[in-house]
């Protein structure tokens, strides 16, 4: 592969695709919407990411990938395989459809009446728990475990040190040539909260459409869905243990 190729197109590229989390997307627009303290949170997080990532880019500099893949690869499936995971599966999956469905009950059913003397004082709680959320530790942390949240983050990470190694055999310049990467990794995180401030229509309909999403009721669907997943486990736990009796 050309050296201009990896420098320009595939690694940058490659920094969109490691960088893109719904999650991590998530987690910024909640920062966001706390207004200056956020927007350096969002700085934190794009840091935390960065170092998340160079890690593990540091890592695949020494250890062969696909040795580690293989080893973890045999060991999951050899866990997997075994019909009672299944079965236990199942049941958790009952179980926690179970309570979120008396949690979601008890919500609807109890009412919250904050005392009007003590109005002072439960803003002046909620303003510090709005600074602490905002704490640079907390936000580089959440962007650091990004990173190594799923699988994904890992193929992808591989796939970029086997990009950048085939522009040289040196660590050195792979070391240049990843700084391609950052730009992209971070760059739509740092534009949004650059741009916060900046474009107030845009702040103010994300933040109506992000009041519509935090206030509607999940609990339902959720519900609905920890119920079919836990009777799906259960039936193959079932069908495992009649095949494998």
């Amino acid at each position: 592969m050309s050296t201009w190729v990896v420098v320009v197109v595939a690694v940058p590229l490659l920094g969109l695709v490691m960088g893109f989390s719904p999650t991590l997307y998530g987690i910024c627009f909640l920062y966001l919407v706390k207004g200056a303290p956020g927007r350096r949170a969002v700085v934190w997080v794009s840091a935390g990411l960065a170092l998340g990532c160079t890690l593990l880019f540091g890592l695949y500099q020494f250890a062969d990938a696909s040795v580690i893949s293989t080893y973890l690869t045999s060991h999951v499936r050899q866990f997997v395989v075994q019909r009672y995971v299944d079965l236990a599966a199942g049941v958790l999956l009952l179980a926690s459809a179970a309570l979120l469905a008396a949690r979601s009950h008890k919500d609807r059913t109890s009412k919250v009446n904050i005392p009007s003397s003590g109005d002072g004082e439960a803003a002046a709680d909620k303003s510090s728990r709005d600074h602490d959320d905002c704490s640079p530790r907390t936000a580089a942390a959440l962007g650091f475990t990004n990173a190594y949240f799923g699988s994904s983050g890992f193929a992808t990470m591989y796939i970029v040190a086997r990009v950048i190694s085939t522009v040289s055999p040196h660590p050195l310049v792979h070391g240049l040539v990843y700084l391609a990467f950052i730009p992209t990794l971070v760059g739509p995180y740092l534009l949004l909260a650059w741009g916060w401030a900046r474009w107030p229509g845009m702040a103010t309909s994300l933040t109506q459409i992000y009041d519509r999403i935090v206030h509607r009721d999940y609990h339902k669907p959720l519900v609905v869905g920890l119920l079919i997943a836990g009777l799906i486990f259960l039936v193959l736990g079932v069908r495992g243990m009649i095949i494998h009796r």
